[in-house]
């Protein structure tokens, strides 16, 4: 049972972007063909145009960012790039947003540096299949690079309301009710990520019950401790039972580190005996939300 189901009320729609130049080309499949018997709708080649550490960098930059979003949106929503996010954590992943751009226009200036230099070993290298027109004049590489993010406005048209009111109140409820079909999704998503963090503990603690040889990083806790960190945020339904599972792991790891599971078996058991016994109640539950759910679609 839920104690606050107001989702559309503490949640934004949040539209991202992730922009970066395109580095791959497709090759003439049949200039390696030539003379041999195979159908050449049935392979595909393709060329890279840079082999360059920036470029490296900011892909990189790209897919940390993505994975720090993961943690704090909830469900992708209506259509892909837009996300359900708490209202609590707007300013925050503004914040991260503009400052991953920074960094970004950073390698962008050292990638605009570099860039001929790296055209003329790239055309050493790609000997005839080198062809500049696959190149984008230098000036315009800050123009392919990017994260861009909005947020997103999802009601009933309010020009309905003077042109056609029972045709905007019909609009207005069947938004609402998508909004209540969202719970579903939400708390399967909560769950799921919950599963997932339980498992990475887990899996370590029951190869060392087997006597397999494992190692206890001193990061190794930090998944699970920001989840307990972000989900009371993140828990936009009000999930009593969610609370209570999450605050049953906070429980048995209070006071509990790395170290502490690395020297105490006992300990560790005990971790591992009550993730395993949450992380069956959350299986439970997803199959319970999965079942009952129907697609999210605003179209």
């Amino acid at each position: 049972m839920n104690n606050n189901t107001d989702v559309q009320g503490n949640s934004v729609l949040i539209s991202i972007s992730k922009h970066k130049m395109g580095n791959t080309r497709k090759l003439d499949i049949l200039t390696f063909l030539e003379g041999e018997d195979i159908d050449p709708r049935v392979v595909k080649a393709s060329k890279t145009l840079l082999e360059s550490e920036t470029v490296d960098k900011i892909s990189n930059k790209h897919a940390r960012l993505t994975v720090w979003l993961e943690k704090r949106t909830i469900i992708p929503f209506f259509r892909h790039g837009v996300y359900v996010l708490p209202s609590a954590l707007l300013k925050e992943v503004l914040d991260e947003i503009e400052k991953v751009n920074r960094a970004v226009d950073i390698l962008v200036e050292v990638l605009m540096y570099e860039y001929e230099e790296l055209k003329e070993s790239m055309k050493l290298r790609l000997g005839k299949h080198y062809n500049e027109s696959d190149y984008i004049p230098r000036e315009s590489i800050p123009s392919k690079f990017g994260i861009e993010c909005a947020v997103v406005q999802v009601n009933a048209a309010e020009q309905l309301k003077e042109i056609d009111p029972d045709l905007y109140q019909e609009e207005s409820r069947k938004l609402t009710e998508k909004w209540e079909e969202a719970n579903g999704q939400i708390m399967k998503a909560l769950a799921s990520g919950f599963q997932h963090v339980l498992k990475g503990i887990t899996d370590k603690l029951g190869k060392s019950r087997i006597g397999q040889r494992t190692q206890y990083r001193d990061d190794m806790l930090v998944p699970i401790t920001e989840f307990f960190a972000l989900f009371p945020k993140r828990n936009l339904i009000g999930s009593l039972e969610l609370d209570a599972m999450v605050k049953q792991a906070q429980a048995v790891l209070s006071g509990v580190g790395p170290a502490e599971l690395r020297i105490d078996s006992g300990l560790s058991e005990k971790v591992d005996d009550t993730f395993r016994e949450i992380s069956k109640s959350l299986t439970d539950m997803i199959k319970v939300v999965s079942t009952d759910e129907r697609d999210f679609d605003f179209s």
